[in-house]
């Protein structure tokens, strides 16, 4: 075959998947264990559990044993026990493990976790105070967080000029 065709060829059969690859749906970037572990959560759980794993689910009330809060019972030192009675079930609770692996399913006790344990807002650091702009004195902002006038530094009108031009 002739480089040329050959060339052609490639080309013709690579730009079907590039095209696709562009078009694709497809995440880029994994889902953190909390965020992941809510949507499996949301999946499976919550009917009974409640939104916030405390026990009062739609389908809680039609169970002839209470449903527990899960708040507060999963830590490092449980988790592994808990995932276990989760995969085997426990009383009416049914079991999951053919559907949520084990893995997944620490993940949804990272997402429980992370119901009594909201993460704090990371400190700023010194490359985003210098995205806010300059902290000098006279142009550091207020206690209200706007910025003081300087002279030159006022908004123009909208009306045109004197010279009669906008």
């Amino acid at each position: 075959m002739p480089p040329m065709r050959s060339i052609i060829l490639l080309a013709l059969l690579a730009l079907p998947s590039w095209a696709l690859a562009e078009k694709s749906d497809w995440p880029t970037k994994r889902k953190a264990d909390p965020e992941w572990g809510e949507d499996l959560y949301n999946k499976h759980c919550w009917q009974c559990h409640g939104r916030q794993a405390e026990g009062d689910g739609p389908s809680a009330d039609a169970l002839q044993v209470p449903v527990p809060s899960l708040r507060g019972t999963s830590n490092d030192a449980t988790r592994s026990d808990l995932i276990a009675t989760a995969r085997q079930g426990i009383g009416p609770m049914p079991a999951y493990h053919e559907s949520i692996s084990r893995q997944d399913m620490r993940r949804v006790f990272i997402y429980i976790e992370s119901l009594d344990n909201p993460k704090k807002k990371p400190a700023k650091d010194e490359s985003e105070e210098e995205a806010d702009g300059p902290t000098e004195e006279g142009n550091a902002p207020d206690a209200e967080g706007a910025a003081p006038e300087v002279e030159g530094d006022a908004p123009e009108d909208d009306a045109p000029d004197a010279e009669g031009g906008e």
